[in-house]
């Protein structure tokens, strides 16, 4: 985590200003620290965004050249103060978006990665430690571990969530900085106040929440601004799946992974064949009868290269939003955007609940997909000779595959059912081998797939 940490400066004379740290990000280009530290606007371009220069890991590797480099800012985006007592505590969170180096390359590359924003407000605090820099001794980055990290709510007529440390106690220079699992390399927070008591005050450290509501509206704004190219638009009538289409409940891959006491996970969400664009806002209208369960549209797979985009990472876990019921429409937008999947579990008990409808807006694009049984080899070769987009997807009875477009062209003259089918016969194998079936109790036409 100290590479990931560094001083943040201001441009024109070099003066600290704070602590910030990298952050894990599709650009590669971010970085997160207090917007105390910036000044009290909530968004900065031009002249204005080019005010601070980031220094990694400064003082903490002296023979490291890498801690000699400062990297110019470009644009940053805060979030607004909640108003009334401490209100800044719950708001006290900014990102600045970095220019690359003189190579091409963003920070995220050359530091080796950055800290992945916890979005979650349920998942449990763990052992955090927090990062800044010393007061008066500025070159010395400071680090301090608390396994008893405190989420507090905000008071009445404020937003969010705080996190609080009783044991750390963080110099001035040291706001902005991160308190990050070091396991995990997920960042909960950056350090907003520090003192070491007095008087009816009490002993410790404060930082503004990554899960709190404004933190993610500021996430959302940055990687939305910092998006990739658009994505182009598909030709019409070359892609047979529907928009409409009935989800039939499946175990959950924890039910699953239970009964069958395997290591890993079965997936439990079903293809669409559509793809959303970053940014883009998605109609999804779900016609589900009473006794139906959750049901949910995943937006991205897990670690698909991003052709669009070259410098943007893999995405390392996919996001889900909730459809309501029973006939309504959800509008969903994802900042990253990626292939679309409809995940309906229900445990063991799926065969017994409802089939649901699912439509798609008409944001999704359709992309190249092969569902075995429905198309045919001709179509899908024609899907690969005229998609514009550069993924392409084939289901069949145990496998699902998320591939490149131009991977897919290259072999499009080999017979997809057979693969499928070769796929099938090795998964069936396995199966016998340990002892179990094809068709899992409880799933449908033996639906148990994997990726």
């Amino acid at each position: 985590m100290s590479r990931l940490t560094g001083r943040l400066e201001n441009a024109s004379n070099g003066a600290l200003l704070g602590s910030a740290a990298v952050l894990n990000s599709p650009s590669g280009t971010l970085i997160i620290t207090a917007a105390s530290r910036l000044g009290n606007k909530s968004e900065y371009g031009g002249q204005e965004g080019r005010r601070w220069k980031f220094r990694p890991a400064a003082g903490s590797r002296p023979s490291d050249p890498y801690s000699t480099t400062a990297w110019q800012s470009t644009r940053a985006w805060a979030a607004p103060p909640e108003q009334g007592s401490g209100g800044q505590d719950f708001s006290n969170i900014a990102i600045i978006e970095l220019a690359r180096d003189s190579q091409g390359r963003t920070i995220q590359q050359v530091a080796g990665g950055g800290l992945k924003p916890e979005l979650n407000s349920a998942a449990p605090i763990p052992g955090l430690t927090i990062h800044g820099y010393q007061f008066p001794a500025q070159e010395t980055q400071q680090a301090c571990s608390d396994n008893q990290v405190q989420r507090q709510n905000a008071p009445a007529g404020q937003r969010g969530t705080r996190l609080r440390s009783s044991t750390c106690v963080m110099g001035l220079n040291a706001i902005g900085g991160p308190w990050a699992d070091p396991t995990t390399m997920r960042i909960l927070g950056t350090t907003s106040t520090s003192t070491t008591g007095g008087p009816n005050i009490p002993r410790g450290t404060t930082a503004s929440d990554t899960t709190s509501p404004q933190f993610h509206e500021l996430w959302n704004k940055a990687l939305a601004a910092t998006a990739g190219p658009a994505a182009p638009a598909q030709p019409p009538g070359v892609f047979p799946q529907p928009r409409q289409f009935t989800v039939r409940a499946l175990p959950s891959s924890e039910s699953e992974q239970e009964r069958t006491q395997q290591w890993l996970k079965w997936p439990d969400v079903q293809p669409t064949g559509f793809y959303l664009p970053p940014g883009e806002k998605l109609s999804v209208s779900l016609a589900a009868p009473q006794g139906a369960g959750q049901v949910r549209l995943m937006v991205g797979t897990w670690k698909l290269f991003n052709p669009l985009n070259p410098a943007q990472p893999e995405r390392q876990e996919p996001a889900f939003y909730p459809l309501t019921g029973p006939r309504t429409v959800t509008e969903v937008t994802d900042p990253i955007g990626g292939l679309l999947y409809v995940q309906y579990t229900a445990g063991s008990e799926a065969r017994k609940l409802p089939a649901v409808t699912v439509t798609l807006g008409s944001a999704a694009q359709p992309i190249p997909y092969f569902l075995q049984g429905t198309t045919t080899a001709l179509q899908w070769r024609t899907m690969l000779a005229r998609s514009r987009l550069p993924w392409a997807q084939l289901a069949g009875r145990r496998t699902m595959l998320a591939v490149a477009r131009d991977s897919a062209r290259s072999q499009q003259q080999a017979d997809p059912d057979r693969l499928l089918n070769e796929y099938a016969r090795i998964q069936d194998a396995e199966d016998a081998i340990a002892g179990g079936c094809s068709s899992f109790p409880g799933k449908t036409g033996g639906q148990a797939v994997s990726w």
